[in-house]
């Protein structure tokens, strides 16, 4: 995250989806929510069209409004207060498959990310 501003930020995201399967399906694009678990979206992102391949790279890279500032200074104080905390990415989508219908997808990724925290420990001389 860049250009924090009053209401939003710039926001990089690089991803990588792996898959084994021989079929290629298409996945729509979709919107996305980032939250902390149990809690309400501090952020909602918009997933790109991507073609599944053996090796997918799916790239974010936009200006997002906060979807809540509560939300957002609840994670920023995640990100400082802990060596480790989970990020939720959840959205609706279809993929495709040549030749049959769209199939509806909830797409929920759980990503766990490293916090600002660190823990000092300190030596004492008797």
């Amino acid at each position: 995250m860049t250009n924090p501003g009053a209401d939003g930020v710039h926001l990089k995201l690089e991803s990588v989806i792996r898959s084994g399967s021989s079929y290629h399906p298409t996945v729509d694009g979709f919107r996305a929510a980032l939250s902390l678990e149990g809690k309400s979206p501090f952020l909602y992102i918009d997933i790109p069209t991507a073609k599944s391949e053996a090796e997918t790279h799916v790239t974010v890279d936009q200006d997002v409004k906060f979807a809540s500032t509560e939300a957002f200074t609840e994670y920023t104080k995640f990100v400082m207060g802990s060596e480790e905390f989970k990020v939720h990415l959840d959205g609706k989508t279809q993929v495709h498959l040549k030749g049959l219908p769209g199939m509806d997808v909830d797409y929920n990724k759980v990503v766990v990310m490293k916090g600002k925290s660190t823990h000092c420990q300190q030596s004492h001389t008797h």
